[in-house]
């Protein structure tokens, strides 16, 4: 029996997992070994610091994911679903880690990166204005008119 990955949308929302699971979860759970993979600090993944919320390390985080099951699941393919947001960053792990999984289904993922980029920073940005909090305002106002290849070399948020 194949595995298959799920990977929620957001970042950072918890509705992802028991949505999804709820209608088609069950469904495929008739014929696939199905991993709801929690993005980090959401739902049951641990806590952890707002620093360590970036595109870099939410890949990392899939590999590890991946690697792992490669190993306790010896001879089953392994795919990898991710919706929205989620889609968006497996899609990139494909980049960096190509091979490791036999099949990919990026389901309604954002196809303009820079709009999804952009509508990013300026919804953080009105975060950060509710609540005053003066310091990631101003960081981010930075970002807002850099042009989208200088933004990851200075941006935590991106990386």
């Amino acid at each position: 029996m194949p595995v298959l990955i799920f990977l929620h949308g957001g970042p950072g929302s918890p509705l992802g997992v028991p949505i999804f699971k709820a209608y088609a979860g069950h469904q495929l759970e008739k014929d696939f070994i199905v991993v709801y993979l929690h993005q980090r600090g959401i739902m049951k993944s641990e806590r952890v610091a707002d620093s360590t919320h970036t595109i870099t390390n939410y890949v990392r985080d899939i590999h590890h994911v991946v690697s792992y099951l490669k190993n306790r699941f010896k001879g089953h393919e392994i795919f990898l679903l991710g919706h929205s947001w989620g889609g968006l960053i497996s899609y990139i792990y494909q980049l960096e880690y190509k091979n490791e999984v036999d099949k990919f289904v990026a389901a309604c993922s954002p196809l303009n990166v820079k709009s999804m980029i952009y509508g990013r920073i300026n919804m953080m940005i009105q975060w950060a204005s509710t609540t005053n909090n003066q310091q990631a305002h101003d960081e981010l106002i930075l970002l807002k008119d850099k042009p989208l290849n200088e933004l990851k070399d200075d941006s935590k948020l991106l990386k």
